[in-house]
């Protein structure tokens, strides 16, 4: 077994919510190094389906 990484595991919370929730996406962790601090912060990034959207345009 490798290593544990928090990052994706939040991540994919963060995309077993949206798509139960109705709004498919692509969900990534990306570790982004702070100048003055030993560890880097973790940036979860958000990719919604085209469907959503065109959706949420149509609903204005």
């Amino acid at each position: 077994m490798g290593t544990f990484n928090c990052g994706a595991f939040v991540a994919g919370i963060v995309r077993g919510v949206l798509d139960g929730a109705g709004f498919p996406a692509v969900v990534t962790a990306h570790f982004v190094p702070m100048e003055g601090q030993q560890r880097p912060r973790t940036t979860i990034l958000i990719k919604f389906a085209e469907e959503v959207l065109r959706r949420e345009a149509r609903l204005g």
